[in-house]
């Protein structure tokens, strides 16, 4: 499952959009601040970041356009159905992307009018039908309800709910 999805300024370094399809909630922030820096770092020493593998995960990055990059936080599995799964979603979302945006990205800054165009009408519309297929939007959809119930609202970042009526399968 691709449990995390990051669009990241690469000028700027700034998270211009995170999407969790996990239960786990993570500091977009830090963690996108540790994504450039990793790549930063990697073009110091000779090239751009493709891949980083982990225990349990590897962060695939996608350098789509000369001001944004992609990176896909892909959970390890043995399952060759499910790699091919997330490997199609992963071109899907950057062909899609490039078809809404032919020229790149004009960061400015402003992240909010990005959200929609990324975040749901790209990125959910592609997540969700997957979650739903490998059974993981249950998982999801029950921890954030557990969040809501507890009234955990540290963990919750997103503004939008899930846009179920506009959702394709």
């Amino acid at each position: 499952m691709i449990s995390n999805i990051f669009v990241i300024s690469r000028t700027s370094g700034v998270c211009i959009i995170h999407k969790s399809y996990s239960a786990k909630r993570q500091d977009e922030s830090i963690i996108s601040g540790y994504l450039t820096a990793l790549n930063d770092f990697s073009q110091e020493i000779g090239g751009q970041t493709k891949e980083l593998k982990m225990e349990n995960s590897r962060l695939k990055y996608e350098f789509v356009d000369s001001e944004t990059m992609f990176v896909f936080v892909v959970e390890e599995t043995d399952d060759p159905n499910k790699k091919s799964q997330m490997n199609d979603a992963i071109d899907r979302v950057i062909s899609e992307y490039r078809k809404k945006f032919p020229n790149g990205l004009n960061f400015t800054g402003n992240t909010e009018k990005y959200y929609k165009a990324i975040g749901n009408d790209i990125l959910d519309k592609i997540m969700y039908p997957l979650a739903l297929q490998t059974r993981e939007l249950s998982l999801i959809i029950e921890s954030r309800i557990s969040n809501f119930q507890n009234n955990d609202y540290s963990q919750i970042k997103s503004d939008e709910p899930f846009d179920l009526e506009n959702l394709v399968l």
